[in-house]
């Protein structure tokens, strides 16, 4: 959006730009050394419409700027709250691991002593 501002100048130089030109055609229309087709009324009335058109242009950049900055917000929020979901299941499935592997050590300890006081003849 910083790169905005240069442009929106430009934009609002437009009128004073437009005011030097009819400066210089009324000095022109003065001399009167050549005959002219196009009365300044007429010209006024395109550059002002030109200045319209890019000022509504520039407009619809910015709000276009504006939509796609709140959408890559938007997907960035999304992407890490999946990611926060994926860590959690992650996390859920390696204490269950865990539990299961905690069961299986305990069992095979408890086995292990069982076979050992059978092998050794203890009632």
């Amino acid at each position: 959006m910083e790169d905005t501002q240069p442009v929106a100048t430009l934009i609002d130089s437009t009128t004073s730009k437009i005011k030097e030109l009819q400066k210089a055609f009324t000095e022109l229309e003065s001399h009167r050394a050549i005959t002219l087709n196009l009365k300044w009324k007429q010209l006024e009335e395109h550059f002002h419409g030109l200045e319209k058109s890019l000022k509504r242009r520039f407009t619809e950049l910015e709000d276009q700027e504006k939509e796609y900055e709140t959408k890559t917000i938007e997907a960035w929020e999304m992407l890490e709250k999946r990611e926060a979901d994926v860590m959690a299941k992650e996390q859920a499935s390696l204490e269950r691991l865990q539990e299961k592997r905690d069961a299986a050590v305990s069992a095979i300890a408890n086995a292990f002593q069982k076979h050992r006081k059978i092998s050794s003849g203890e009632p």
